[in-house]
């Protein structure tokens, strides 16, 4: 057998072996899809992880006294969670609470005294419209002593005024210097640590 001949079969086989690979693949039909059906329902997945390392919060708040004084109450213990807001502590009140109620009694007079400036101010001037209208000459001068009495009513109706919105500028005061004995949770989080205790 000649070289070439060897050449032309081994050609041949190769050819037919293409041939058959390229029927085996691509010539056979369509087969069906293996399919696993299953039912799907939640499960709960547990999965530890161990390791060593520090916590840190991302956010933190350090609440201290601005005020000298006992603490009244403690409204946490350590490991309460606290929304924004909460009332944390509160230092005792006692003379705030005094100092509002008389900045309130203040308030409520100086109301009373303007109430009764007003209301005398309107009687004086029902007075002065009825002598203004009066025939006689007597009258005349007395009309005009009660028209210097509503100009007086009218100041003190002002002044009163005055002491009212005075009053009211003190009872804010008074409640604001109140409510900083009341220490309020400015974040959402878990009570750390408490160095406060009742009547310290």
């Amino acid at each position: 057998m000649s070289k070439s001949t060897v050449w032309g079969l081994s050609g041949l086989a190769l050819i037919a072996a293409i041939a058959l690979g390229s029927w085996w693949f691509l010539g056979r039909g369509p087969e069906g899809i293996a399919v696993r059906v299953a039912t799907v329902a939640p499960t709960d997945i547990q999965q530890q992880v161990f390791t060593t390392g520090t916590v840190i919060p991302n956010a933190k708040q350090e609440i201290y006294g601005l005020t000298s004084g006992k603490v009244g109450n403690v409204f946490v213990k350590v490991g309460d969670k606290v929304t924004v807001g909460k009332t944390l502590v509160q230092m005792d009140t006692t003379l705030a609470d005094a100092q509002v109620a008389q900045a309130q009694a203040s308030v409520n007079t100086a109301q009373s005294s303007l109430s009764a400036a007003r209301e005398n101010l309107e009687n004086l001037k029902k007075s002065y419209e009825f002598e203004i209208n009066a025939v006689s000459p007597l009258d005349g001068e007395f009309a005009s002593s009660t028209k210097a009495a509503v100009k007086q009513a009218e100041l003190g109706v002002a002044q009163a005024e005055g002491m009212l919105k005075q009053s009211k500028e003190s009872l804010k005061i008074a409640q604001a210097q109140r409510d900083q004995n009341i220490y309020k949770s400015g974040i959402n989080g878990t009570v750390l640590e408490l160095n406060a205790k009742e009547g310290s």
